[in-house]
């Protein structure tokens, strides 16, 4: 028994900011980025079907080759703040795989797996925007400081379906998560 999976990960970052001064500040980023191997997680089924071992390298489940930020604040009159953020980041890859049980010539049952296409990870989930926002308003009173504040996260209510695998010959064969909605958070602060 032994560990051979290996994974191999670059990037590439540009970073604009602006510091605060006149009253609002900024931050942008592009990422380009790469994670080829076969070494996806400790309990993977790769590697446990000799077969397709060849096929097994290739991107793995967590490669965004693309993501863009730009996030910024505003501090406005009367203590009041106002901020942001847009993200936009590729989608990440996934698998059409095709299991069957095989036997040996001693009658011994196992598992075998196929990617139909001849390689793992070659599909790839689209793009996704997030879009969250924030607002603050500070109070001074005599010793108090007190402060309320609301933030929108996933402004544009999105509900994207990121594909982790598909299985056509199962009934149930989409293997997934999804992105739920919009959330408000409101959040009060008394310094005293």
């Amino acid at each position: 028994m032994g560990n051979s999976n290996s994974s191999d990960f670059e990037s590439l970052q540009i970073q604009l900011n602006r510091r605060l001064s006149r009253n609002w500040q900024m931050t942008s980023s592009y990422v380009w980025s790469r994670a080829i191997g076969d070494g996806e997680e400790f309990p993977s089924g790769l590697g446990n079907d000799p077969g397709t071992v060849d096929d097994e390298s290739g991107p793995l489940a967590y490669d965004q080759t693309h993501v863009v930020k730009f996030s910024g604040i505003v501090q406005l009159p009367r203590t009041q703040t106002f901020g942001g953020s847009v993200v936009w980041a590729s989608g990440t890859p996934y698998s059409t795989i095709r299991q069957r049980e095989s036997a040996d010539g001693y009658g011994s049952f196992f598992l075998r797996t196929t990617y139909p296409s001849s390689a793992r990870n070659d599909q790839r989930n689209e793009g996704s925007w997030t879009v969250n926002l924030s607002y603050r308003k500070a109070f001074h009173y005599r010793t108090v400081d007190a402060s309320v504040g609301v933030e929108v996260v996933n402004l544009l209510n999105a509900d994207d379906l990121v594909i982790e695998s598909v299985e056509p010959t199962q009934k149930l064969g989409l293997e997934a998560t999804r992105r739920f909605g919009r959330r408000w958070q409101l959040s009060a602060e008394l310094h005293f």
